[in-house]
């Protein structure tokens, strides 16, 4: 009995000395803050580095540089919380903070507007690039050839499920389909499913198509199984249908229409 409270004295004294660096954070004295890699420097420094940021970019005459901006204000803000220590536990006086924390708003001010201005001139330009685009396009005789026969437009085989997700199954109709040479020319007579071929590319060929396409043809001529699709043809699109698989199972697949 004589043993019991020394011992547990003992034991508690252990285990409060091993918790209290999880708990309690280290308060900072005047000597850490000479300490190049304590919190305190790295705070200062950053914001010190900040404000000279801002007053150069603020002393510049004329409409500031947005992307130079951007650059120069790449880190607005400093983690207080990283080693778990507060402002005042790592030595950084009131008027420090309130300081540092003016300079950061400034500067986080700065980087919104350069950011808005790259952002409408980027949409700018997308504009005027999406206009040339559209320009060359509809200068392709392929897209002259689809016009004269009655399309709106022109695309090719690869890119189906593409157009389709982006204007839609009824636009797609009226868009004359070629066959083209990055993908389209890859396609092989693999199954025959009256009244379609279905054209699978082969998988040897599988890294410019990106992936397996297969698509359901009607009107083919003279096909056999194993044969390349002819590079010359032309479709119309007919939709999504439903046909017969090898294994026994329905697929849903996008079919066209040889002219």
């Amino acid at each position: 009995m004589t043993f019991a409270l020394p011992i547990r004295c003992i034991f508690l004294a252990f285990v409060t000395t091993a918790i209290s660096p999880l708990v309690f954070a280290k308060m900072y004295t005047d000597s850490d803050k000479n300490d190049a890699y304590s919190p305190y420097t790295l705070y200062m420094e950053h914001c010190n580095k900040t404000q000279e940021q801002v007053d150069s970019l603020e002393a510049q005459q004329g409409p500031l540089d947005p992307k130079e901006v951007i650059n120069s204000l790449t880190i607005t803000s400093y983690s207080l919380s990283a080693d778990n220590y507060t402002p005042s536990e790592m030595g950084v006086s009131a008027e420090e903070l309130a300081r540092c924390n003016a300079t950061y708003s400034k500067a986080g001010k700065l980087r919104k507007q350069a950011e808005a201005t790259l952002a409408a001139a980027q949409a700018i330009e997308d504009k005027k690039q999406k206009k040339a685009d559209l320009i060359a396009h509809q200068n392709l005789p392929e897209y002259k050839q689809a016009r004269s026969l009655g399309f709106k437009d022109v695309g090719n085989i690869t890119f189906l499920k593409m157009y389709d997700d982006m204007v839609g199954d009824a636009e797609l109709k009226s868009t004359l389909i070629n066959v083209d040479q990055q993908c389209g020319k890859y396609l092989r007579a693999t199954q025959y499913v009256e009244p379609y071929v279905i054209y699978t590319t082969d998988p040897r060929f599988n890294g410019p198509c990106g992936s397996v396409k297969r698509f359901a043809i009607r009107g083919t001529r003279g096909v056999n199984s194993g044969d390349w699709i002819n590079p010359d043809a032309q479709f119309r699109y007919v939709g999504w249908q439903k046909i017969l698989a090898p294994n026994g199972f329905k697929i849903r697949i996008q079919a066209l229409e040889q002219l």
